[in-house]
């Protein structure tokens, strides 16, 4: 419970929660990102990840605010080939409490294009059903095609802008019921296997 391992068509990738033990992960994942990446990640050049934000990333409560990890087991250059080699993260945190949470995805680029991004969307988006939330949220610069794609196909939608809002900026919302549907019966089946979460 709480760890469940989905075979992608190129592959196995295990979903596990993210914890206080995932600090060197978090930051050997981050160093694999490219500038690009970094940026339609945070919205902002970022080279390294502060303490604060190590620590804001992995000591989490997993109820309110969840975060979910992506490794590919038996890799290589896993630290632990138990555990698997961090090739992407998503997490949520309150938007309106006890309606919806602001969702973000990173995934290595080593790893683009598996499908990861999909699953790990799936993934919040079965535990935030879980959770009784009706919806999740996500700001993404609108120039960020790749994760508008993952969102899109998982079945959100615009929402208009906030006044205080970036144009460049685009807000979506995503209803946790039809990310489920979207997702197909093998698929939820699978993900039933992280209840209860963590």
């Amino acid at each position: 419970m709480g760890s469940v391992v989905v075979d992608l068509p190129d592959g196995p990738v295990r979903l596990r929660p993210v914890g206080p033990d995932d600090v060197a992960g978090i930051e050997e994942g981050f160093a694999r990102l490219s500038e690009r990446s970094r940026y339609l990640r945070f919205f902002s050049g970022v080279n390294r990840l502060s303490s604060h934000q190590l620590r804001s990333f992995t000591d989490i409560d997993q109820v309110e605010h969840v975060a979910v990890a992506a490794l590919v087991p038996g890799h290589p250059d896993a630290p632990d080939p138990d555990d698997g080699l961090g090739v992407g993260v998503a997490r949520y945190a309150p938007d309106r409490p006890g309606e919806t949470a602001e969702l973000a995805v990173a995934v290595t680029d080593d790893h683009h294009g598996r499908g990861i991004g999909t699953l790990l969307v799936q993934a919040l988006a079965r535990i935030a059903a879980e959770r009784g939330l009706g919806a999740l949220t996500a700001l993404t610069l609108s120039e960020n095609t790749a994760m508008r794609g993952v969102l899109e196909h998982c079945g959100a939608h615009t929402v208009k802008r906030r006044p205080d809002e970036d144009f460049a900026v685009v807000r979506y919302e995503l209803p946790v019921g039809v990310a489920l549907e979207r997702a197909g019966p093998a698929r939820r089946e699978l993900l039933d296997r992280l209840l209860p979460w963590p």
